[in-house]
């Protein structure tokens, strides 16, 4: 037979009324019977408030150094930042036998969703009022918010400063846009700013950025659950060029992708897009492009390149190599 856990009651007053014996079941859900264990209860979840449409979510000053102290994760083995084994995200024969198609029901969703949001009118409009974008201009950005009626409307446009800054969501606030004036893809900030904003409130799932050659990236929440546990995990590694820190675990990650793909023969733009790829596998982020011209956003990835047999093919080093396998463009 199953056992509730007990309750325990601290810190009651002296005046507090007891509890009979024979009435104690109440408290544990009741039943047919006198006996303290009435049966299991049903199920409950209790999710955390949501904040009020019009409540201003604040972002996190990102570069504190008072974080609390977080207990050591017990990290599933799937992510590639598992403290036991190799590092290197490789992945056993079997599992490279039935490797998912790049282009899956859920990145062909995100690229949908993402889509779609961007090509409306509020947001479309908005976007046109950005002032232009150099290597020299401050970032700028505004909220996209859902309002009750299901129409969306873009908030007033921001100026921060030229590495960014805060951009004021508010409850109903689903995503945001701003500007890089590098034509890099989304930074660490970027990412773990998300983190922090969906976590706060669900209904943020989306962080759109325009660079200055035009191009636009979009990070879309796939699984809030791991990007939970991503920000968890690396929101202290984050540098004060707003990149994870080059001696940081995820850093080197970064760095050691980043080159693989430039050994292999790709620009430093795409090198830099596939790079954040990869880290973002096990993340539950969807990184998506849509080039200058276009308001259609798909889906970028990379993984560990194999053989025919699903054992990584390594480079002179040894190391692994890695190959991209993004979603075709129509």
């Amino acid at each position: 037979m199953k056992t509730n856990k007990p309750l325990l009651f601290k810190q009651l007053s002296s005046d507090t009324e007891l509890i009979l014996m024979e009435n104690l079941h109440f408290f544990k859900g009741g039943g047919d019977s006198d006996t303290l264990d009435g049966g299991d209860l049903d199920e409950v979840t209790i999710t955390p408030d949501q904040p009020e449409d019009d409540e201003e979510i604040p972002e996190p000053d990102p570069f504190e150094d008072d974080w609390d102290d977080e207990p050591e994760d017990e990290w599933n083995e799937e992510d590639w930042w598992n403290d036991e084994g190799d590092h290197d995200g490789s992945q056993d024969t079997e599992e490279n036998e039935d490797r998912p198609d790049p282009c899956s029901p859920a990145a062909i969703a995100a690229n949908t969703s993402t889509s779609n949001l961007f090509k409306k009118t509020a947001v479309q409009s908005q976007v046109g009022n950005f002032s232009a974008i150099s290597s020299t201009s401050a970032e700028q950005g505004f909220s996209i918010r859902k309002l009750a009626d299901g129409t969306f409307q873009a908030t007033a446009i921001q100026t921060m400063g030229p590495t960014g800054g805060s951009i004021t969501n508010f409850g109903n606030s689903v995503a945001d846009v701003h500007t890089h004036p590098s034509s890099n893809a989304p930074s660490a900030q970027d990412i773990l700013g998300l983190g922090h904003i969906n976590g706060v409130s669900a209904n943020f799932t989306t962080r759109y950025v325009k660079t200055a050659d035009g191009d636009m990236y979009a990070l879309n929440v796939s699984d809030a659950s791991k990007l939970k546990d991503f920000y968890e995990a690396f929101k202290e590694d984050l540098g004060s060029d707003n990149m994870f820190k080059s001696d940081s675990e995820i850093g080197a990650k970064f760095e050691t992708v980043r080159q693989s793909f430039i050994n292999s023969g790709a620009s430093a733009e795409s090198a830099y897009d596939h790079a954040t790829a990869f880290l973002l596998n096990d993340a539950g982020v969807t990184l998506l492009k849509a080039p200058n011209g276009s308001n259609d956003f798909t889906k970028i990835g990379a993984e560990i390149k194999t053989d025919t047999n699903g054992d990584p093919v390594l480079d002179a080093n040894n190391q692994p190599t890695y190959e991209t396998s993004d979603c075709p463009r129509n």
